[in-house]
């Protein structure tokens, strides 16, 4: 499943901090004020609880299968240990301009100037 930005930032939002918010607050509410007519808070509370975990299934999916813009690319030098860093890019420069984020994977590599 493939989200957009966007609505993958909006769900993140409501999965981890709207929803649990919702049911703390219900639950504190129902808990210290105890209003007539209002249902079980552990019943309430828990049904959101399964709303926001079954709407985590879809973030990890969408996660998982979202490929980055690129690799960095992180080379060490097997005889001192220095650390190289690059990027590789899965589309032009021009792609990037008006970002403001963007997302690479990290690729970990191992280089050996005797082996050359």
């Amino acid at each position: 499943m493939n989200l957009s930005n966007n609505l993958y930032d909006k769900l993140k939002f409501t999965v981890q901090v709207l929803l649990p918010g919702l049911a703390a607050l219900y639950i504190g509410i129902v808990g210290i004020w105890n209003p007539s007519g209002w249902p079980e808070p552990e019943a309430v509370g828990g049904t959101i609880a399964l709303v926001a975990t079954f709407l985590g299934l879809f973030l990890t999916a969408s996660a998982r299968q979202y490929d980055g813009a690129g690799d960095l690319v992180v080379t060490t030098d097997a005889t001192d240990g220095q650390v190289y860093l690059a990027a590789d890019l899965n589309k032009h420069p021009n792609a990037f301009k008006n970002k403001k984020n963007v997302v690479l994977n990290v690729k970990h590599q191992e280089f050996n100037d005797e082996a050359a």
